[in-house]
């Protein structure tokens, strides 16, 4: 320690509210017969920190380190940090490590006036990155860990059922891409028209992305219980259903049909209408081709089996 009187300068580093941002993507799909996109993102920063940053070197951390709050929550963004300086880096920002998280410094300086909202490079543009679009439906998964068999005949969903439009791909760089993907909205674009937008979770490298983009006009689906049978002494119990999809459209589609089976984990189908496919421990997948301006039908039947020693209410 000097001494002396006199004057110094200081670097003062210390964490503060109000600043967040988030990516925001824009995918842009090509045409033709084999799905492929454009992937372009933008980091917004917000700043409603009391306080303005005038030619500031500005990183935002990628991740979500645990922090206690004791005042009101922060807005639905990730925390971004402002150094008084470093060195600028060649646009867009490569990811570095910072703890457990990823880093992005900004190139040049950023001026950030109290209470603005402003755009700025963040990944470099990927083209032609290979992707899976497809239509699915879905019935609600109402499988909760049951510790006996659910047997009431009148469980499980009937009814109408939506078509959603989906979007997948793989983070990979055999597939055009290949780099961290901080979490953010992603809207999804056909031929300059929006398909629809989705949340997208923190994404690391070979990590695979399903994005659920809306709901399709012209595709429908209804979904009913045709049969119910308890045998007590066999200890099992079937079940059977019929789904009518219809499309309303001028060309023809195919949809996932996705069931959830669950009245008890051991099951196994006993016929259907359909090539199926089990998917996970409670769910088996058909494909279903449905004509333009028509409908087709998928029917199948489950047969649940249970252990003597379980109980049936």
């Amino acid at each position: 320690m000097r001494s002396g009187g006199g004057s110094q300068r200081f670097q003062l580093d210390y964490p503060t509210a109000g600043l967040a941002w988030r990516a925001e993507y824009r995918a842009d799909l090509s045409s033709g017969r084999q799905c492929a996109m454009r992937l372009a993102g933008q980091a917004q920063v917000a700043n409603r920190s009391g306080k303005a940053f005038a030619d500031t070197q500005l990183t935002l951390v990628a991740g979500e380190p645990r922090r206690v709050h004791d005042a009101a929550p922060r807005a639905e963004m990730d925390m971004a940090r402002a150094y008084a300086s470093r060195p600028a880096a060649p646009p867009p920002p490569a990811p570095e490590r910072s703890g457990e998280y990823h880093a992005y410094t900004l190139p040049g300086r950023t001026t950030l006036p109290d209470g603005s909202i402003q755009q700025v490079p963040l990944i470099a543009t990927a083209d032609a990155v290979a992707c899976q679009r497809r239509y699915e439906v879905r019935t609600p998964r109402m499988w909760r860990g049951h510790r006996t068999p659910v047997v009431q005949p009148e469980y499980g969903h009937t009814g109408d059922l939506p078509v959603t439009i989906n979007l997948s791909f793989d983070n990979r760089q055999a597939q055009g891409l290949g780099q961290p993907l901080p979490a953010g909205r992603v809207r999804v674009f056909d031929d300059g028209d929006l398909l629809g937008e989705a949340a997208l979770a923190h994404t690391a490298v070979n990590a695979r992305v399903d994005l659920v983009l809306g709901t399709v006009f012209d595709l429908g689906a209804e979904r009913r219980s045709t049969d119910f049978t308890l045998d007590r002494s066999g200890r099992q119990m079937t079940e059977s259903f019929e789904l009518t999809l219809r499309n309303g459209g001028g060309q023809p589609a195919r949809i996932q049909v996705h069931e959830t089976l669950p009245r008890w984990t051991d099951w196994e189908i006993l016929e259907a209408s359909q090539s199926h496919e089990k998917t996970d421990a409670q769910t088996v997948r058909f494909d279903v081709d449905v004509p333009a301006d028509g409908e087709a039908t998928l029917t199948y039947t489950v047969r649940y089996r249970w252990a003597p020693d379980v109980r049936v209410p």
